[in-house]
């Protein structure tokens, strides 16, 4: 939202004119008596123009944390809640602060809130993420070594990619992540369906290609596995992690 410059009404060149003296905000004749008469309270801002200060304000938030600079970020955040309390999106840029700064428990809380607010494909999908960073490399062991805190992180990102997609079928992200997630909360059979049919819509999908793989190597399906791999590297020759993924499989 492009907000406006705010008009502030002033005394134009008064330190031009020989009659009259800029006391602070006070203007008197000169040689008047110094006593300066009571001012009233500034007019707060209408609302409308406090929304339109938030929303600017809580949009850059989102850009700073964007760029990695998270400390902005919460400058601009407090900024826009001081403006707007209840901007809807704030609580999810403080979710994305919060998971920048590794703080992932905090930012699910964030999350689950921002989605009582405004509940769409980025709160979910962010929402997952979150559950995901919960217990970090564990995660990507699960099944079996992660654990079963690590699982139950996994379901629960499983469960929020999977809302995600249903509020926006079309979405490629939201159903690479949701096979993802599929794979990790021990369910491999059913993320090779979601991802085969992903890849058969977008058949360069190269990230996809390479996380069906390791779903269908997971899956006990290693044949299956190479051929998604070789087709991966016919596309992009220099993915490394799908050579090394091929290379451990014989080739």
């Amino acid at each position: 939202m492009v907000v406006g410059a705010l008009a502030v009404a002033g005394l134009a060149s008064c330190g031009d004119r020989p009659d009259v003296i800029v006391d602070a905000a006070v203007v008197r004749p000169r040689g008047a008596a110094a006593e300066r008469p009571t001012l009233p309270p500034p007019s707060p801002l209408p609302p409308g123009a406090r929304f339109a200060l938030g929303e600017h304000a809580v949009a850059e938030a989102s850009a700073a944390v964007d760029a990695g600079d998270t400390a902005a970020a919460r400058d601009a955040l407090a900024r826009g809640l001081a403006f707007d309390p209840m901007n809807r999106q704030a609580i999810f840029v403080r979710g994305r602060i919060a998971l920048a700064e590794g703080r992932p428990e905090e930012a699910v809380t964030a999350f689950e809130e921002a989605r009582v607010r405004r509940d769409d494909v980025a709160v979910r999908e962010w929402l997952g993420f979150a559950h995901l960073a919960r217990h970090g490399a564990a995660v990507e062991a699960a099944p079996p070594a992660g654990g079963d805190a690590a699982r139950a992180a996994a379901e629960d990102a499983r469960r929020a990619f999977a809302a995600a997609v249903e509020l926006e079928p079309g979405s490629g992200n939201a159903r690479h992540n949701l096979g993802y997630a599929t794979r990790l909360a021990g369910r491999p059979a059913e993320s090779v369906t979601i991802l085969r049919a992903l890849v058969d819509e977008q058949p360069e999908r190269v990230r996809t290609l390479y996380e069906l793989g390791v779903s269908q190597r997971a899956a006990g399906l290693p044949e299956d596995a190479r051929r998604t791999w070789r087709r991966l590297l016919d596309i992009q020759p220099d993915h490394g992690a799908a050579r090394a993924a091929l290379e451990a499989l014989g080739g």
